[in-house]
């Protein structure tokens, strides 16, 4: 990382990675995955530039963010679904290549209030030119640069909150914030396969959460009620897990000793 200006950043990194298959990958886990024990180790090699700002106007603070990401992998690990037995069975790419973009900005007031968005789009293809599970030589792959199946290439989240000092007594601290997730639509199988109007779908997801939170005597006594998916949306982790819909919270927090 390197400073051209004290609100200026520049950053930029090189990562080799290796990924060993997951048991339930090899295994299964009997509900919702069937093993594979074929699976080959991952690895692949990234890159990563971005470049930090920071703008400070009187009591705003502005930061911005912007970052670019490129890896090419071997064995890629990802999973596609069984028609057969309803489940999820994880698989090996030969070739694969990502080239994504991030970007954020953050803007707060005087501590009081704070708003926030993120927004990711990652581009995970196919490398692999030709067939190697036929035996033939120089046979055209029919998945070669197509998208990934089942892996979600444009998401986001956006959030705020209002911050209150000494909202009712001397030393509490009183805060109201929301979130919002935004996950895009995206094919379950390869995009080149079956008819346009009967292709499977993982359909769009957005959720709303909303959090209160209550400290007293400097932190010491914190109680927080907080609401996740407010409109009860579907939402997925991955194919067949379903999360859970509307869901009410409340914690409690108590420090036995607070300097």
């Amino acid at each position: 990382a390197y400073y051209i200006k004290p609100q200026f950043q520049v950053k930029f990194s090189y990562e080799k990675t290796n990924r060993l298959p997951e048991s339930d990958e090899l295994f299964g886990d009997i509900t919702n995955k069937i093993g594979n024990w074929n699976l080959k180790p991952e690895s692949s090699n990234n890159l990563n530039l971005g470049v930090n700002y920071q703008l400070d106007i009187r009591n705003n603070r502005f930061d911005f963010g912007l970052a670019a990401i490129y890896y090419k992998a071997k064995d890629f690990i990802y999973y596609t679904f069984d028609s057969y037995s309803n489940k999820l069975k994880a698989e090996n790419l030969l070739k694969v290549s990502n080239m994504a973009i991030e970007a954020e900005m953050r803007y707060s007031y005087k501590g009081r209030f704070t708003a926030g968005v993120n927004a990711t789009y990652q581009d995970v293809r196919d490398r692999e030119k030709y067939r190697t599970d036929l035996g033939i030589a120089n046979v055209l792959s029919n998945t070669y640069k197509l998208r990934i199946p089942n892996i979600p290439y444009l998401f986001g989240n956006a959030d705020t909150g209002y911050f209150f000092s000494n909202a009712f007594t001397k030393g509490d601290k009183l805060s109201l914030t929301y979130n919002l997730l935004y996950v895009h639509s995206f094919f379950l199988y390869w995009s080149n396969e079956g008819a346009k109007e009967t292709k499977r779908i993982i359909p769009q997801q957005i959720a709303h959460d909303v959090n209160v939170a209550y400290s007293l005597k400097d932190g010491r006594y914190n109680i927080a009620l907080e609401c996740n998916n407010l409109t009860n949306s579907k939402l997925y982790d991955n194919f067949s897990l379903q999360k859970p819909g509307r869901a009410f919270n409340i914690k409690f927090r108590y420090f036995i000793y607070k300097h």
